[in-house]
């Protein structure tokens, strides 16, 4: 251990120790939820969160079928309250191609336009950097994944 810092074994030896304790409370959770399943409560439990995926999936349905006979009601009739439950909204909805807006935006609306940070990083490592970019180096810490040869 000579040349290693004192102070930085340690916390080596306190981060060895720490997932030691996360492996071994992980461990105990998968155990305890096994037991689970295995009991009748945990049958139980798996029962009735099949019942709740099978009530979620009618309810869906039954709100699509919903919303289509409001729509045709008010296709048919223009009427907003087609039922005492159902309203109907109107939504402004634009629709146009997004090319086009681009270009206008690039002349009348430039606030609107949005960098793409992650494209403008590749595209300067890959085609040079602006004067305005600094590219340098900083350090970043990698530990090793095993550590048990630092848990006491």
């Amino acid at each position: 251990m000579s040349g290693i810092d004192p102070e930085l074994h340690q916390a080596v030896r306190a981060l060895a120790a720490a997932r030691r304790a996360v492996s071994e409370a992980a461990v105990a959770r998968e155990t305890l939820r096994q037991e689970i399943a295995a009991s009748a409560l945990g049958q139980q439990l798996t029962e009735a969160e099949s019942r709740l995926l099978l009530a979620r999936d009618a309810e869906a349905d039954a709100r699509a079928l919903l919303d289509e006979l409001a729509q045709m009601a008010y296709a048919a009739h223009g009427d907003k309250h087609p039922h005492p439950a159902v309203a109907i909204r109107e939504l402004t909805v634009l629709d146009y191609d997004q090319k086009l807006a681009r270009q206008w935006a690039e002349t009348n609306l430039r606030a609107a336009l949005v960098l793409d940070y992650k494209k403008f990083e590749k595209a300067v490592k890959d085609l040079g950097a602006p004067d305005f970019v600094r590219i340098h180096t900083t350090p970043q810490v990698t530990v090793s994944a095993d550590l048990s040869a630092y848990t006491p």
